[in-house]
């Protein structure tokens, strides 16, 4: 069985696979950091969706398939739950971003925290998780199959499952703020 990404045809196993996810997470902070301020809501919102549904699927992949095969291949549970410590904080931030919108005057701040951590992470799984299951020697291509194929079926479950925000006093992060400015 050949492991393939579906929009360029080359064989990935599932190191390749994760820091294609990097990099395109990056990207997509970046991209966010050269807004404008004065960019249209709606642009603005598009993007911290975008930021919001990779880096979801992302942490769910590496916690149901990478992680429990990583910790069998390398035996180094201090490493893996630093990383999965790590994942709980993003997850956090993650979950203040849900249903943020564009007049939320810690929007910006709010994704600098994440993206802060988030390149932290990245930076461990890179230099010191990474190569330690290269040199385990495992196939990584059907890690990497099942990796793309859970992915594809975690965006269709999000998008499936996306409605609008709930109400402002409904929300986790506004409950109490929003309960006296009516």
């Amino acid at each position: 069985m050949t492991t393939e990404d579906s929009t360029t045809g080359i064989s990935c196993d599932a190191i390749a696979v994760l820091t294609t996810d990097h990099e395109r997470i990056k990207l997509l902070f970046r991209e966010f950091a050269r807004l404008d301020p004065v960019t249209p809501a709606m642009t603005q919102m598009e993007l911290v969706r975008e930021i919001w549904t990779e880096l979801t699927i992302h942490a769910a992949v590496e916690e149901e398939l990478f992680y429990p095969a990583v910790r069998k291949l390398i035996n180094d549970d201090e490493l893996i739950n630093k990383a999965e410590i790590e994942h709980g904080t993003m997850k956090y931030l993650l979950e203040q971003l849900r249903y943020v919108d564009s007049g939320d005057p810690h929007l910006r701040a709010k994704l600098n925290v994440l993206r802060e951590c988030t390149q932290h992470h990245i930076n461990d799984e890179e230099s010191e998780m990474f190569p330690r299951v290269k040199q385990a020697k495992s196939d990584l291509l059907i890690l990497g199959q099942m990796i793309m194929d859970r992915k594809e079926a975690l965006y269709i479950q999000l998008t499936e499952q996306l409605l609008p925000p709930p109400p402002a006093a409904a929300r986790p992060d506004t409950a109490s703020a929003g309960a006296g400015r009516q």
